[in-house]
């Protein structure tokens, strides 16, 4: 994949295929969501690694929402490709809709795909069993994760939004080495997106 480097912060992407663009903005926790999904969508498709999930060094400082989508934004400026059908699934929603309101004219339609665990997204009678259930997830992974446990922190979470067999179903697609990356990879949802101040007045516990 091209990285490339702004404010700071550095993202990778890959540009395959032609005709109208699609860009594919990945979930938190690791950055290989959509690496199965990409070769299968029609036309041009850019699929972005964001800062904190590329190789290369890792953000010094709290990358919020916003400017995961100006990273977004300065890629699509960069590329040339005009305005593109934006994806994001769970958080990366989040990234579109911030892309979509500071650069319209960047983003052609948006495609929000399994939006987290909002409260304004819920049923109002399951917020309360969605906070105590999830909430309780995500209490064990932060706890993890301030112990320097990456593997239990990673467990917790993803044994709560994905089940038990999450581990075997990553190694399946991605292989064992895509697994133990997507494992390393999720410390920094959990010491980053996880604890942006914007996102965590919208997402609920357990959301990703």
């Amino acid at each position: 994949m091209e990285q490339m480097t702004i404010d700071g912060a550095t993202i990778a992407w890959s540009d395959t295929g032609a005709g109208e663009p699609t860009l594919l903005i990945h979930a938190g926790v690791f950055g290989a969501w959509f690496q199965p999904v990409a070769p299968h969508v029609p036309g041009r498709v850019i699929r972005v690694l964001r800062a904190g999930y590329a190789d290369g060094p890792p953000p010094t400082a709290l990358v919020t929402m916003a400017e995961h989508a100006a990273h977004a934004a300065a890629l699509l400026d960069a590329l040339g490709t005009g305005p593109a059908t934006v994806v994001g699934h769970s958080s990366s929603t989040l990234i579109v809709l911030e892309l979509a309101k500071a650069r319209p004219d960047l983003v052609r339609r948006m495609v929000l795909s399994e939006p987290p665990l909002i409260d304004p997204l819920l049923d109002p009678a399951d917020v309360a069993d969605v906070h105590r259930q999830v909430g309780a997830a995500i209490g064990a992974a932060m706890a993890a994760t301030a112990r320097g446990d990456r593997a239990a922190a990673y467990d917790a979470f993803m044994g709560a939004v994905c089940g038990p067999a999450h581990r075997e179903v990553v190694a399946a697609v991605l292989g064992d080495d895509g697994l133990a990356r997507a494992e390393r990879e999720s410390e920094f949802f959990f010491t980053n997106d996880y604890i942006d101040a914007d996102y965590g007045k919208k997402i609920v516990a357990g959301g990703k």
